[in-house]
């Protein structure tokens, strides 16, 4: 499983203030919104480091997406 760097995550969110995939949501509630295809880059699976703990979000085989500590 490859992992992404505070600069990889960075230079994700710099370049996706320009990309048409990510608005800027006005909803208090919604905040940044990112395309889960830009977020996954090509993997079924990621790692994402959470206040200390490590998650998994993995892309099923219908499409759907599930997160897990």
């Amino acid at each position: 499983m490859p992992t992404l760097t505070l600069e990889s995550m960075n230079n994700f969110f710099e370049n996706a203030k320009s990309d048409r995939n990510v608005r800027d949501a006005r909803s208090e509630s919604s905040g940044l919104v990112v395309k889960s295809a830009e977020l996954l880059n090509g993997a079924r699976t990621i790692a994402i480091e959470h206040n200390g703990s490590l998650y998994r979000l993995q892309e099923t085989r219908f499409g759907k997406l599930i997160l897990t500590k």
